[in-house]
């Protein structure tokens, strides 16, 4: 027996000395390595998110700085637009039909007064050479149009043109011109050209009151500064920067990283108009625009640092903890092998698990258990610590906190108690909870928690709400997300996370004002055209109708006495009146369908194409054939805006007739999945296919008004109406061809 004793005495020595040259890992390290790798993919998730966050954020501006630009380029063009219409009614004037050059100055420098930005009037020939300049006596030699780019494009599209920002020899600064062409005889007689000061551009950056270490300009068509809010006085008239011009020359609009003229580095959104081919640009400040996602990743590293020394401790202590079990356990297991007294062992492991001896078995296999039952205690205090540190880590910056609502008692972590605004480790309870509550957001909160403990939900809860902080009185917008265990039909335990959105509410309230504010501008926009236009209807067609009247009755009343020039003129007097009459009614009408609200009805086609060609003599078969083939399907539309896209196509498939060809219009209709498509077909002079697209824009004609008449709305209405009823309108056609107009529209049982 002693010699058994002491042979397994001898193999234990070699074997602990096995275990000592291997020199395996202690359980110590390789808890530290789980932690550590554990916790980098919840890293690398992290620094996902905040990279998605902050492009996110900067997708945002993005889109906010481009409708900027957009709206800065509108107000541009309108300016331009503005001065254009001044220069047009301008270009009417009969002392140029006569060639009255003298006449024709003193008008236009008494325009020139009414125009505050405006330098000078220049009149010019087609070659080239300027004849009148209102800087310069009349009759003075003048020499030659310096600004050509203009110039040769209102020569080539017969079209009003902007020019390029040149410094003036006579105005001693930095000017722009715009021109019109003079048409006389179907050809052009002059150019007009108003020349107006840079500065008029600065009153449109000027109120956008943009943060001083941004940069607002607007360049011209070759890319020179028209208006810089930045060290205007010396900068305008220059190029811009290298990239802004290379973003330009790529496309029209977009957003860039680049650099100023100053070589300051910025984000540009630009956008280019198609109008006059100027273009309005911001420079922001690459340090603003970036801050957001620097900062996120700066509070992503140090929670980060945080989170992992926290783990690391933890871990430290488990494992002192575990491994002084463990060895006690081993120190057990030996005194188990050394034979030792079990009842003394046992009461040793009990009260100094350092000096345990254990002699019988059945004393060792009461100390594995009492071991097992602690070992099981402290795994599941390791589980309950485990979870909490889990939600922690996977979400961020998050408070972690719990609740057992049948005692009230609360658990707290010290994230949660900043956004109640308490110190780290400071008490809490229930009231407190209650206390740092916002009161106009008690009730709401409430309501949300009730719902999540009913058993019948799903348990989960969401909500947000303020809070006022207990120590620092700093409000705060709180998020927070959980969800509650039950037991036995009753909420036993909540658990979730808490996170400070205090920036975030911050960020959407101010968008959400500066949307309000610029809706509030819109309407009031719109009240001031919809009241512009009916002032247009009141006190302009009156006088026009007068006009009409007095002419009418010169010829009836004088028409013995007139020559045939003078006759001549009272005929245009009479025809001009009555197409401006025809041109205000026809905008009005186009107005009202674009903004009338309506509600879409079925309609018989039939019975409203029956009744148009009954009620409208022009439609009667002495002046048109026009062939109904039934049956025409029924739709979903709006009876008055049908019976004028009705009579609009009609009414120019007569007017446009081929000479010497009777006018006959076919009328049928077809299903198109849902929809019906109707169709006018007729046998007139056709469109030329690249005008297609033009006949449906306002004073969109194709063909010479002295000819076919018409004021060009008529087709705009057409579109504008059956857009409204949800549709599409277009035509098929070709040049003495005849014209095939079609309208699609939503089928009767579409609706259903």
């Amino acid at each position: 027996m002693l010699f058994s004793r002491t042979a397994r005495c001898g193999t234990t020595g070699t074997n602990r000395r096995r275990l000592r040259l291997a020199r395996p890992r202690s359980l110590r390290s390789n808890l530290i390595l789980l932690v550590v790798v554990a916790f980098l993919p919840l890293l690398a998730f992290a620094v996902v998110m905040v990279v998605l966050s902050a492009r996110s954020e900067r997708a945002i501006f993005e889109r906010g700085a481009t409708e900027r630009t957009r709206a800065l380029v509108t107000a541009v063009d309108a300016e331009l637009k503005s001065s254009i219409a001044t220069l047009q009614a301008l270009a009417t004037s009969d002392q140029l039909d006569r060639s009255d050059l003298r006449g024709f100055y003193d008008e236009a420098a008494r325009v020139l007064k009414s125009q505050p930005g405006w330098r000078t009037v220049i009149v010019s020939l087609p070659s080239g050479q300027s004849l009148l300049n209102l800087l310069r006596p009349l009759g003075a030699e003048l020499g030659t149009v310096v600004e050509q780019r203009s110039f040769n494009q209102v020569l080539k599209t017969l079209k009003p043109a902007a020019g390029d920002i040149l410094f003036g020899p006579l105005t001693r600064g930095y000017d722009f011109v715009i021109r019109v062409p003079v048409m006389r005889d179907a050809g052009i007689k002059y150019v007009l050209s108003a020349v107006i000061s840079g500065r008029s551009i600065d009153a449109l950056l000027s109120p956008q009151r943009l943060p001083e270490n941004w940069v607002g300009v607007v360049l011209d068509g070759n890319r020179r500064f028209v208006s810089r809010t930045v060290d205007p006085e010396r900068n305008v008239g220059g190029l811009a920067s290298e990239s802004l011009r290379a973003a330009l020359d790529r496309s029209p609009e977009g957003w860039f990283r680049g650099t100023t003229i100053e070589g300051r580095d910025v984000y540009t959104p630009y956008s280019r108009s198609s109008f006059s081919g100027w273009s309005v640009a911001l420079g922001i400040p690459a340090d603003f625009v970036d801050a957001t996602f620097r900062r996120s990743l700066l509070y992503l590293v140090l929670l980060g640092s945080g989170l992992l020394a926290l783990s690391l401790l933890i871990a430290w202590i488990l494992s002192n903890r575990t491994a002084a079990s463990i060895a006690s356990l081993s120190l057990i297991a030996q005194d188990v092998t050394s034979g030792k007294s079990s009842l003394a062992a046992a009461a040793a492991a009990s009260a100094d698990s350092s000096t345990s001896r254990i002699a019988e078995v059945e004393a060792v296999r009461e100390a594995f258990v009492t071991a097992h039952r602690l070992l099981g205690e402290h795994s599941e205090e390791k589980e309950s610590i485990a979870l909490r540190l889990q939600l922690a880590l996977s979400s961020g910056n998050i408070g972690v906190h719990e609740w057992l609502p049948q005692t009230n008692e609360l658990i707290w972590d010290d994230r949660v108690r900043a956004h109640w605004g308490l110190s780290p480790g400071a008490p809490i309870s229930y009231e407190i909870f209650r206390k740092g509550l916002h009161p106009d957001d008690r009730a709401k909160l409430k309501a949300t928690l009730k719902r999540a403990l009913d058993p019948m939900s799903e348990g989960q809860y969401h909500a947000e709400f303020r809070v006022n902080g207990i120590e620092d009185h700093v409000e705060r917008w709180i998020e927070a997300r959980g969800r509650v265990a039950f037991e036995g039909g009753k909420a036993v335990h909540l658990s979730g996370t808490t996170i400070d959105i205090t920036q975030r509410k911050a960020f959407q309230a101010e968008l959400e004002r500066q949307v309000q504010e610029r809706t509030v501008r819109l309407a009031e926009t719109v009240g001031e055209l919809e009241a512009f236009s009916y002032s247009i209807s009141h006190d302009m067609r009156a006088p026009l109708r007068a006009m009409e009247g007095y002419a009418k009755a010169l010829v009836m009343d004088y028409q013995d006495r007139l020559d045939p020039q003078g006759r001549h003129w009272l005929d245009r007097i009479n025809r001009s009146a009555h197409r401006l009459d025809s041109l205000i009614k026809d905008v009005l009408a186009y107005s009202k369908v674009a903004k009338e609200e309506i509600e879409l009805s079925p309609v018989d086609l039939a019975g409203l194409i029956e009744d148009i060609i009954a009620t409208n003599p022009e439609f009667q078969p002495v002046q048109a054939r026009i062939v109904v083939e039934k049956p025409l399907h029924r739709v979903l539309g709006h009876e008055a805006y049908l019976t004028q896209c009705v009579t609009n196509l009609l009414s120019n498939a007569i007017k446009f007739g081929r000479d010497g060809v009777a006018p006959v219009i076919l009328i049928r209709s077809e299903r198109l999945d849902g929809k019906v498509r109707l169709w006018f077909e007729d046998n007139g002079i056709g469109i030329d296919p690249a005008h297609h697209a033009r006949i449906f824009q306002i004073f969109g004609q194709v063909y010479p008004e002295e000819t076919y008449g018409g004021t060009g709305i008529g087709l705009a209405i057409v579109r504008k109406a059956v857009q409204r009823m949800n549709g599409e309108v277009g035509v098929e056609s070709q040049l003495n061809k005849g014209s095939h107009f079609w309208l699609i529209l939503d089928g009767e049982s579409h609706g259903e």
